[in-house]
């Protein structure tokens, strides 16, 4: 009787009950995805785009960063201001 032990592959359990070894390599690829959706007036929206590519540049994330017309709702707008404006505070 073979020790597992003394063997430095891993065997999982089908491999030991059937008498195979499972040689092959184990990998992982993680990925991750988020959305960011940030309003700014639209005389700033080119200038908002590029500090938030090299902010996220700056952290080694690479991402396309595009600006569209949100036609946001001015009080919507506004009191997401106020919101963040306090949060920062």
């Amino acid at each position: 009787m073979s020790s597992d032990l003394a063997n430095p592959e891993r065997r999982g359990l089908l491999a030991r009950l059937f008498g195979r070894t499972y040689s092959r390599p184990l990998s992982a690829r993680v990925t991750r995805s988020e959305r960011l959706d940030l309003s700014v007036p639209a005389e700033h929206a080119e200038a908002a785009r590029a500090a938030v590519e090299r902010w996220l540049a700056g952290h080694g994330v690479t991402a396309p960063v595009t600006a569209e017309d949100a036609d946001a709702d001015d009080d919507v707008q506004s009191e997401l201001e106020n919101v963040l404006i306090e949060a920062m505070r």
